[in-house]
């Protein structure tokens, strides 16, 4: 269940956040409040990555072609260390997401536990 203090728009905001390690403890709270929506959108998160990596790989390749027939060196290489760059920041954006998705499924777990135990 949606938490009802925010909307669907805000929570992705608040996950995004979460994802870069910029949340207070009272959003880490509002977070914790849904670990089944807080785990939905991480996942459309990683799908989201998952799917920019094939398209940066059919880029790449669609530009190699375009510039094979006058290979202009400069260009291949200003626009792979374009594409490198942007690789690598989303790697890293998918390995963080990746270890945000275990931290969550931990919490959940230990929160699921507690709730066993007290009852």
């Amino acid at each position: 269940m949606m938490t009802t203090t925010i909307t669907q728009e805000e929570f992705k905001a608040l996950v995004a956040n979460d994802v870069r390690k910029e949340t207070t403890p009272e959003q880490q709270a509002q977070l914790c409040s849904d670990y089944d929506s807080w785990l939905n959108e991480l996942n459309i998160m990683l799908n989201d990555v998952q799917i920019q990596l094939s398209h940066w790989k059919a880029r790449n390749r669609e530009k190699k072609a375009e510039l094979q027939p006058n290979w202009n060196a400069e260009t291949w290489t200003t626009f792979r260390l374009e594409q490198d760059r942007w690789r690598t920041n989303a790697l890293r954006f998918k390995a963080s997401v990746e270890a945000t998705i275990r931290e969550v499924k931990a919490l959940k777990k230990k929160y699921n536990e507690s709730l066993l135990k007290a009852s």
